[in-house]
């Protein structure tokens, strides 16, 4: 599967993700209005492979082989229990622990390695909570105070969301890997 010219805004671009229900209630509200996912109707998440398959390319077989992959991984339990930021612009809550991310991702990128994470050296497991346009410091820090208050979160990793972009762009769930 080539992915060049593939673009994370087109419509067939996919991306694995643990989906985490439990921080709707926190970050909900400043994913729809802050980040660029969030508008698009990407849930709350930590992301494990994006992008990941184009959907052309999105067989019975292709999913088949992603259980086979994350199948090894047993649900664990998880927090979410700090914000950090990766730069100017984006916010973040980090999971503890992170390492069973970090080896999902590792298995994933071993199993599709033309899939690796834009580039990066290595996976930094985050939930976005404002990114994009976030470049006023007291927003920011307003933002922080607000998810602040309500840390940390916990949270079950027990399934991976196969999503895909839509014909409009918006994301919709299109497997549940368990």
């Amino acid at each position: 599967v080539r992915l060049s010219g593939v673009a994370w805004e087109d419509p067939g671009t996919s991306a694995l993700i643990v989906d985490v229900p439990s921080a709707m209630a926190v970050v909900d509200r400043f994913r729809r209005e802050l980040t660029p996912s969030g508008r698009d109707g990407m849930p709350p998440h930590i992301t494990l492979l994006a992008p990941f398959t184009p959907e052309s390319f999105l067989t019975a077989v292709r999913i088949r082989e992603v259980r086979d992959v994350l199948g090894r991984f047993p649900a664990f339990q998880f927090e979410l229990t700090a914000l950090a930021r990766f730069d100017d612009r984006t916010l973040y809550l980090a999971p503890e622990p992170f390492e069973p991310f970090v080896a999902m991702h590792g298995a994933l990128v071993e199993a599709f390695p033309e899939h690796r994470l834009h580039g990066r050296p290595e996976m930094v497991p985050h939930l976005t909570a404002a990114s994009g346009k976030m470049t006023d410091e007291r927003r920011i820090e307003a933002v922080r105070a607000e998810i602040e208050e309500h840390l940390p979160v916990e949270a079950v990793a027990r399934e991976v969301l196969l999503m895909v972009r839509d014909e409009e762009r918006r994301w919709i769930a299109r497997s549940t890997i368990e």
